[in-house]
């Protein structure tokens, strides 16, 4: 039989039929994880010759009414212990297993053995993970753990992860054993955790998910987190309305997951993004850009913590990135883009490690800012600050690595001619100056009026005689008036004073 080739050619809207393809998310679902109020039983102690505590407590005896509340175990088996049994403890679980839905198992150990005790290799620190039907049947087991053999000197003292997965082959109830066995010594688990993979079609729109959950927009999002909850990220986008953390929502520990997508603010907006008093919000990976005064306001007692993201836009004639009241937290790659700080009752803090960068320009928000002496706006990698701080109502600071220190005393000397005369007696010739010193700090600055080396043109000049006090005590409100008497010249020039 013969075959020929053949072309099919589509028209336009066929090919945007056949190219819309779903979009999927793969989301990790926990099913169970340890914590401080995880509940463990004790159900083999080595014969009785073991032990084993959680959070430092022993266990008293065996069974659930035994339990102890805690997210550290511990299991020891003594030198002169029953090692061929095993010390196992077990958490108590109500979680139910789906047939044919893979499970993943995970439990971090560290080991302090000084032997093992079996003549062929057989599990030592070990996890089993299992799957009870109601009809009786045998359980579905996956083990994960480190097998040894006397004599063997491998992971006497290691530590690492125990990691394996689980498939039911019908619906059943979850069960994790955690055991120690053939060794001598004592092991410690932390972190336990069961989870599955979950697979979610993102809708065309969605740009933001929670616990998959999808949202049009990021500020629909923010009013539906709650608490320690994380908004993830699917695209770039534009605020509908500003997100204000105090207002829009009253989850007061959030975080955005921006997987490295922009949140703009809204057309018209002051601002994105606000932090109020007493509220969290940590951005990683996330750009935030926009604002008709700044990106982000973090207002008195307000928290940002910014992992590997970007605020504002390094662009000149932008606004600043961020008002900051609060307290700022920069680590990882992030790049903060000029800010405005200041509070009339409090001093903000941006702090700076690994990467982080703040760049641009350092500007207090208004003259009510308090600025004082040592006063450290910026902490951690201070040398990571590159931006200039510029400020046109208070003058009397400069930042230096962080920290604010005040200006040294600018003093200067405005000279005025006032003539030239001839002496009656010897007819000598001289010329007359008025000499006004003034210095450009409010607190009261010295000059010691004889170190200075005086000037006319390009020549050098000295002191013959003086009738004034040689230190003289300078201001910003008020000058100080010199008389200068230079002879032997009836020529004028210009005048000036080197403080040396």
């Amino acid at each position: 039989m013969k075959f020929k080739k053949t072309l099919a050619l589509l028209s336009c809207a066929a090919l945007t039929a056949v190219s819309a393809v779903p979009s999927f998310a793969a989301e990790e679902s926990i099913i169970f994880q340890s914590d401080s109020d995880t509940s463990w039983y004790l159900q083999e102690n080595a014969n009785d010759t073991g032990s084993a505590s959680v959070n430092g407590t022993e266990f008293t005896g065996t069974g659930t009414n035994k339990a102890l509340l805690g997210d550290i175990v511990t299991l020891t088996i003594p030198e002169d212990g029953k090692s061929d049994m095993p010390v196992q403890v077990r958490p108590v679980l109500s979680k139910t297993l789906t047939a044919g839905t893979e499970y993943d198992f995970s439990v971090n150990y560290t080991a302090h053995l000084t032997r093992y005790t079996k003549a062929t290799s057989d599990n030592v620190v070990y996890m089993k993970a299992l799957t009870r039907y109601t009809d009786s049947s045998k359980p579905t087991e996956a083990i994960s753990g480190i097998k040894h053999k006397s004599g063997d000197t491998d992971d006497l003292t290691s530590s690492g992860t125990l990691t394996g997965t689980l498939t039911p082959s019908a619906d059943g109830t979850l069960e994790i054993q955690l055991y120690l066995r053939n060794a001598i010594g004592s092991v410690t688990f932390s972190d336990l955790k069961v989870s599955t993979t979950v697979q979610t079609t993102v809708p065309e729109t969605a740009v933001a998910s929670i616990d998959g959950a999808f949202y049009d927009n990021v500020y629909d999002a923010l009013e539906a987190v709650k608490n320690n909850d994380t908004i993830e990220l699917i695209k770039d986008s534009q605020l509908s309305d500003r997100g204000l953390l105090g207002k829009t929502t009253t989850a007061r520990n959030i975080t955005i997951n921006g997987k490295g997508h922009t949140i703009t603010a809204p057309d018209g907006q002051n601002m994105a993004l606000e932090v109020a008093g007493g509220y969290n919000l940590t951005l990683k990976n996330t750009v935030v850009t926009g604002g008709s005064i700044y990106s982000i306001n973090v207002k008195s007692g307000g928290t940002l913590n910014l992992i590997d993201s970007t605020i504002g836009t390094s662009d000149k004639s932008a606004k600043p990135a961020i008002n900051i009241a609060g307290t700022v937290n920069a680590s990882g790659t992030t790049v903060i883009n000029s800010i405005l700080f200041g509070s009339t009752s409090n001093k903000p803090v941006i702090d700076l490690s690994g990467d982080a960068k703040l760049t641009g320009t350092i500007k207090p928000l208004d003259s009510k800012v308090i600025i004082d002496e040592n006063y450290q706006l910026i902490t951690g990698n201070t040398a990571n600050c590159t931006a200039v701080y510029s400020n046109s109502t208070i003058t009397d600071y400069e930042l230096v690595n962080g920290e604010f220190v005040k200006k040294a005393a600018e003093i200067t000397m405005t000279p005025a001619f006032i003539g030239a005369y001839t002496g009656d007696s010897d007819g000598s010739e001289a010329i007359a100056y008025r000499a006004a010193f003034r210095s450009s700090a409010d607190t009261p600055a010295s000059l010691d009026v004889s170190s200075i080396t005086w000037k006319l043109d390009d020549s050098e000049l000295s002191i013959s005689d003086t009738n004034e006090t040689s230190t003289i005590t300078l201001n910003s409100t008020a000058e100080v008036v010199y008389g200068i008497i230079i002879s032997g010249t009836s020529t004028g020039g210009t005048l000036s004073a080197v403080f040396n």
